[in-house]
């Protein structure tokens, strides 16, 4: 099992981790059990969210190598994302059953979320590139609990394996902005803002996120400064929302 030391790129390019998140390449699906209704987000096997992304740059600025989208003729300023539900998976020996999400951006390489669902919180717990080796976290990261208040903020942070008692490898600041009105595939929705601060290598990253009861994510925005000059900001709007109709019970 890779841990975190190894593959800290993933936090980078997978939401949180959201966000938003197998082995050898190959998604080996459990049989998902009855969805518990106590449940804050219960997707469902085969759910699909598919956001439309949009990237507005600072040309003349050096952006860090993984942040990016490149196709053909360069930087991708415009592209789809889909997000998939795969059910409960192992994806590693001694990880656990975890909620799994895949992702593809235009149809390119999967990428893998794990994500623990619970009635009072959602938790990152790690994540995957391609056939690279999963990225399973020892401490999950708490992305949204439910006791949370406007203006509540909490930090969580990624420790160094190899130095315990050193700094840690990535911290996060959190905080709950509130509950905001928003436009979500053409009807107005109830949507819960939050807020991720920390830094990416060398730049400050703020990311906004606002999430909808039993929908889930709707929105992105994800900005980058130096010092104080904004260099980049990435925009992700739902567009399309396919849930499966319920298996009969047997």
């Amino acid at each position: 099992m890779k841990v975190l030391g190894s593959g800290m790129e993933i936090f980078t390019r997978l939401a949180f981790g959201a966000l938003a998140v197998i082995l050898t390449g190959c998604l080996e699906e459990k049989k998902q059990t009855a969805e518990p209704s106590a449940l804050l987000f219960s997707p469902r096997v085969g759910e699909e969210w598919v956001y439309e992304v949009k990237v507005t740059l600072d040309r003349s600025a050096q952006i860090p190598e993984g942040l990016l989208e490149r196709g053909p003729e360069g930087i991708k300023e415009n592209y789809q994302k889909t997000r998939t539900y795969r059910g409960i998976v192992e994806p590693a020996e001694g990880a656990g059953e975890l909620s799994c999400f895949e992702v593809r951006k235009d149809g390119g390489e999967p990428e893998y979320e794990y994500v623990i669902l619970r009635s009072d919180a959602i938790l990152a717990k790690g994540g995957k590139l391609g056939d690279d080796a999963p990225v399973i976290l020892q401490k999950p990261l708490t992305l949204w609990k439910t006791s949370a208040k406007a203006g509540d903020a909490w930090g969580e942070s990624l420790p160094d394996e190899a130095q315990p008692d050193g700094p840690p490898l990535m911290s996060r600041l959190f905080r709950y902005l509130g509950e905001e009105e928003i436009e979500v595939l053409g009807k107005t929705m109830k949507a819960r803002h939050l807020r991720m601060e920390g830094n990416t290598g060398p730049l400050l990253l703020r990311h906004d996120y606002w999430f909808v009861d039993r929908i889930g994510y709707v929105k992105e925005r994800r900005s980058y400064f130096s010092s104080d000059k904004r260099l980049m900001v990435m925009e992700e709007h739902l567009v399309e929302h396919n849930r499966p109709a319920k298996s009969p019970a047997p």
